[in-house]
């Protein structure tokens, strides 16, 4: 694959956090701990709070402030 706007080609090497002659060091990820998600789920008990589209929502929100 190639940059339409400077030509960099990145073949298969997957890097697609090009930035026009700058490559964007990927962070490595992050997950969640059994115990941060334990704690999660427990946050959510204790709020009466439950779904998997809630539960799903509160994993992604921790995930997301390990990550960014």
């Amino acid at each position: 694959m190639k940059c339409n706007k400077c030509g960099y080609d990145w073949g298969d090497s997957g890097d697609s956090a090009h930035v026009c002659g700058v490559v964007a060091i990927k962070k490595q990820w992050v997950g969640l701990t059994d115990e941060e998600i334990d704690a999660t789920l427990i946050d959510l008990m204790r709020q009466n709070k439950s779904g998997a589209v809630t539960i799903s929502r509160a994993i992604e929100a921790k995930l997301k402030e390990k990550n960014t």
